[in-house]
């Protein structure tokens, strides 16, 4: 039984070891196809976004947040970026700093979020639960007035469902004076 206890804790420790070496392998790689698109586009960050954000994903399962920080900073102030980019950027970072624990910066990246693309209610939806967990239940209520205001009257279901399920994630969200 021992000699199993053992092999078992050998293999999980080799799995980690393996891990880490194909981490650090895809890091190398990202690092330099950022490289080329830097060379390549010196004066259009936009064209940089997708090996940015395949490296951003590699440094934040290496626990490297410093480093997906600063990649975040240089992408995400970029004039040529589309709203709609810079709305993925944001939902990406946003979800990355989620993950990590790091709600209050999710809170901040998912804010500039909805800002960027208001009309898109996955982004209003995705700051709810944040506004929560963070702490922050008075900016919560108001989200949910605002989210309410925007997508309330909606045709669309999807939008409408969204609305309604991220106001209900707290009882004292909004009273009954507010949901007319």
């Amino acid at each position: 039984a021992v000699v199993l206890v053992l092999a078992a804790g050998l293999s999980l420790a080799t799995m980690g070891w393996r891990q880490a070496r194909l981490l650090a392998n895809f890091e190398r790689l990202y690092r330099k196809s950022l490289a080329d698109d830097q060379t390549q586009w010196p004066n259009d960050p936009a064209q940089w976004t997708s090996n940015i954000l395949n490296l951003v994903g590699v440094l934040n399962n290496e626990h490297k947040y410093a480093e997906v920080d600063k990649l975040f900073e240089s992408l995400l102030p970029s004039s040529n970026m589309s709203q709609s980019q810079r709305a993925n950027a944001l939902a990406y970072a946003g979800n990355l700093r989620a993950r990590s624990g790091r709600f209050e910066e999710a809170v901040a990246d998912l804010k500039r979020m909805v800002k960027a693309d208001p009309s898109e209610p996955w982004s209003w939806y995705v700051l709810a639960p944040l506004l929560i967990q963070s702490g922050q239940i008075v900016e919560y209520r108001s989200h949910c007035k605002a989210m309410l205001n925007r997508f309330g009257a909606t045709s669309d279901p999807i939008a409408g469902g969204r609305a309604a399920k991220a106001c209900l994630l707290s009882p004292s969200a909004l009273g009954p004076e507010e949901l007319t």
